[in-house]
């Protein structure tokens, strides 16, 4: 009688099944294990970059190997035992402006001439469609807010464009040679708010080390022997506070509201002609007798120039306002505030 054979162990279904259950534990542990240098992550945060080319957006996000989002300028600041106040004022548009391209044109953009120039400017959205005052939303009682300021920061011009002869019109005096960053911001009705830039010459480029304005002493600014404003800024957990005080002969004057605001601001990046902020105090903003607070995100370190416009005794007066956010240290670069 002949003896019966095994099975060979390998071929028993359990037994198949258990060596790969240990093989499955052996590989998940192993895994866990490992520790790169790099760590990739994805996911969402409002801080980030925007970049934008045509119609096209990209949002860029780096973060650390711990996944904690990094960045330069302003931090947090300590703010127990205090109450944030409200804030009083809104920012319109983006931070970024764009550079004009095809979207403005300008009948003439170089001028010889040391005067009043009479701009005039057509405005085109991204599918080439001109953008007339049928197109725009009227934005603080203008469709076209047009912002002129020098390379050195030292001249500002705010002018509400108005349509003549199918054409925008802003006539700005323009005294000096030089660069001038011109700021046209609009609000189609298809899409949204925008500000390009447009680099306007006369006589001559500005050469890149010219000099600039330079910090205000004593945050006082003064638009003529009679009046004057001091700025007071106010740094919170995600935004800036600005406090203006706003003087006529010494003492603290009525200010009217013009432009559906009591007042406005217009903040330029010395560095950065790209980086361009306008924010308006609404009518309930004000604090006390000419006095006016204004808000906005915190700011990247750098130098900027504030020009603050209010109406005085039935006319508008500029102040001008320069400081540094962060100081640089010993090899020149920014550190944050």
């Amino acid at each position: 009688m002949k003896k019966k054979q095994k099975q060979p162990v390998i071929q028993k279904p359990l037994v198949i099944a258990g060596i790969f259950l240990v093989l499955i534990v052996i590989l998940a542990v192993a895994v866990q294990d490992y520790s790169g240098d790099g760590v990739v992550k994805v996911q969402p945060t409002e801080e980030k970059t925007e970049v934008r080319a045509g119609t096209q957006v990209a949002s860029i996000t780096i973060l650390p190997k711990d996944g904690t989002p990094t960045g330069e300028g302003e931090s947090s600041p300590a703010t127990e035992g205090s109450e944030e106040p409200e804030r009083a004022s809104r920012t319109t548009g983006p931070d970024s402006t764009l550079i004009a391209g095809k979207n403005v044109t300008f009948a003439i953009d170089r001028f010889q001439k040391l005067a009043t120039q009479p701009l005039k400017l057509n405005i085109f959205d991204d599918n080439d469609v001109e953008l007339g005052p049928d197109y725009l939303e009227t934005i603080r009682g203008a469709k076209v807010h047009f912002f002129l300021v020098h390379h050195n920061m030292k001249l500002f011009r705010h002018i509400l464009a108005d349509y003549r002869n199918s054409v925008w019109n802003a006539s700005a005096n323009m005294p000096w040679a030089g660069t001038y960053y011109a700021y046209v911001m609009v609000d189609p009705l298809r899409g949204d708010p925008v500000t390009y830039r447009y680099d306007l010459v006369v006589r001559s480029e500005s050469p890149e080390d010219e000099a600039k304005a330079d910090p205000t002493l004593s945050a006082n600014a003064i638009e003529s022997s009679r009046y004057s404003a001091t700025m007071e800024m106010k740094r919170f957990d995600d935004y800036r506070g600005f406090l203006y005080d706003v003087q006529k002969d010494g003492q603290p004057v009525v200010v009217t509201p013009h432009n559906d605001a009591l007042g406005e601001m217009t903040l330029f990046s010395h560095k950065d002609p790209s980086f361009m902020r306008v924010a308006t105090a609404d009518v309930a903003s004000q604090e006390g007798l000419g006095k006016i607070s204004f808000s906005m995100a915190n700011l990247p370190v750098g130098r900027y120039t504030a020009f603050m416009e209010v109406m005085i005794d039935g006319q508008i007066r500029t102040f001008a306002h320069t400081f540094d956010i962060g100081q640089p240290d010993d090899d020149g670069n920014p550190e944050e505030a």
